[in-house]
């Protein structure tokens, strides 16, 4: 069962959260020493290293092979434009599946799309009046940029360059030890504090560490995304020159990355 934590403190950028009393702690007498069993959970939080924006890429045109030239030109002219985005030190782009919509005359109905979720299919008569007309053709696309300061940049760019529907995507940090590290130490500390706080109240002091367990404190894993940076990728897709200014920014920023950890400790409690 999860157990969820009210805020107590904020310190030195680590957000401490204090666990309900009756549920996290507990002493236990024996004849020896008593032992004492305190949870403590705490989160760190740290700007985004990286952002990134969806957005998607549509054309229309007589017909369904004019269309997906068309498409083409302008997906390899919009992934041109955002690797050249001034300031960016790395960019990656990645494309989705393609779509395709038949444009039928005024009037004409399509039917229902499939249960699966397919766009509607239109109804289709050799030399009717509702034969297609046209054809649409679209792609997603997700354009990922570092530092994260660029994002905003970033999605005039994509719009300015004809991109649609461009919002804010993921968000995250590189893979770093050191900051689950942190989030580790911080949690044991809390929890050493309350530990040294029941102690006095009973009149004792808290002795030797008997057991330490821990783990991620949200089961639904850091607000943010926390993935590996490989070298081989940043370098295969650095920024080249000359660079594009959007001709408007937009101040983009992406919310911080929290990394949360908890602990249970276990402590003889000394007379």
């Amino acid at each position: 069962m999860l157990i969820r934590f009210l805020p107590l403190a904020l310190v030195a950028g680590v957000a401490l959260f204090a666990p309900r009393l009756a549920a996290a702690q507990s002493i236990t007498h024996g004849d020896a020493n008593s032992v004492i069993d305190v949870m403590g959970r705490a989160s760190i939080t740290k700007p985004a290293e990286w952002a990134a924006i969806t957005g998607e890429i549509r054309v229309q045109a007589k017909d369904q092979q004019t269309a997906l030239q068309l498409l083409s030109a302008k997906q390899d002219a919009i992934t041109a434009g955002l690797e050249r985005l001034a300031g960016a030190r790395n960019v990656k782009i990645d494309t989705g599946d393609i779509h395709f919509i038949s444009i039928l005359p005024e009037g004409c109905h399509a039917r229902d799309g499939g249960d699966d979720g397919s766009p509607e299919a239109p109804v289709v008569q050799s030399g009717s009046k509702c034969a297609p007309v046209g054809a649409q053709a679209s792609v997603s696309i997700t354009a990922t940029v570092r530092p994260s300061e660029q994002l905003g940049p970033m999605a005039s760019l994509a719009i300015q360059l004809g991109a649609d529907r461009v919002q804010l995507g993921e968000y995250g940090v590189d893979d770093d030890p050191a900051l689950d590290a942190q989030a580790a130490r911080a949690a044991y500390d809390q929890a050493l504090a309350q530990a040294k706080l029941l102690a006095a109240a009973a009149n004792a002091h808290v002795g030797r560490l008997v057991r330490l367990n821990r783990g991620a404190a949200d089961e639904n894993g850091p607000q943010g995304t926390v993935r590996p940076a490989p070298e081989m990728i940043l370098q295969a897709h650095e920024t080249p020159a000359p660079s594009i200014v959007p001709a408007v920014a937009l101040k983009l920023t992406p919310p911080k990355v929290t990394v949360s950890s908890w602990v249970v400790v276990e402590l003889e409690l000394v007379k």
